[in-house]
C-alpha cells in the first residue's frame, strides 16, 4: 500500500480534472451511456472532476512532471495509465486517510474514484484508435 508524501506549499488548485477536445460528433456519441462523462459541452467533454482533492492533484502533478505554474497539460496514453493507477492507490481507505488531502471523506470519494477508473480505462483505449483529439489535465489555482 503506497501512503503519498507529496505536499507542497504550492499546490493549492481547487478544481482539478480531464477533459477531451476536438471530439467529432459521432466519436461523443459513441461514448458509452454508462460511464459518468459530462457531455453538454461539445468542444470540452468531462472525463473526470476533481473538487478540493489536494493529494489526487498532487500525485498527478508529479506523475506529470508539470511546472508548478502551468495550468494545463496535455496527456497522452500512458500519462492516463499513470493517473489510472494513482486513483487505484487512493481507492485504499487508509492511503485516502493519510494522503487524501481533502475535504472529502472516504465514504464521500470512494463511488468518484470508481467512476474516475472506469472512465479513464475507456479513454485510454479510445485514445489508441482516435488520434484526432487532445486530452488535457487542467489545474485551476
Amino acid at each position: 500500500m503506497k501512503i503519498f508524501k507529496r505536499k507542497e506549499w504550492w499546490l493549492i488548485g481547487l478544481d482539478n480534472g480531464i477533459i477531451i477536445k476536438k471530439m467529432t460528433k459521432e466519436q461523443i456519441e459513441s461514448i458509452p451511456s454508462f460511464l459518468n462523462i459530462d457531455k453538454t459541452n461539445a468542444n470540452s467533454i468531462g472525463v473526470t472532476y476533481w473538487r478540493k482533492c489536494w493529494g489526487i492533484r498532487s500525485e498527478i502533478i508529479f506523475a506529470l512532471n508539470m511546472d508548478t505554474d502551468a495550468s494545463v497539460k496535455k496527456l497522452n496514453r500512458d500519462d492516463i495509465h499513470e493517473i489510472i493507477k494513482i486513483l487505484y492507490d487512493f481507492l485504499s481507505e487508509e492511503t485516502w486517510e493519510e494522503s487524501g488531502d481533502s475535504i472529502w471523506e472516504y465514504y464521500e470519494i470512494k463511488e468518484n474514484l470508481v467512476k474516475d477508473i472506469m472512465n479513464l480505462s475507456w479513454l485510454y483505449d479510445f485514445m489508441r484508435d482516435n488520434d484526432n483529439i487532445e486530452v488535457e489535465f487542467y489545474d485551476s489555482y
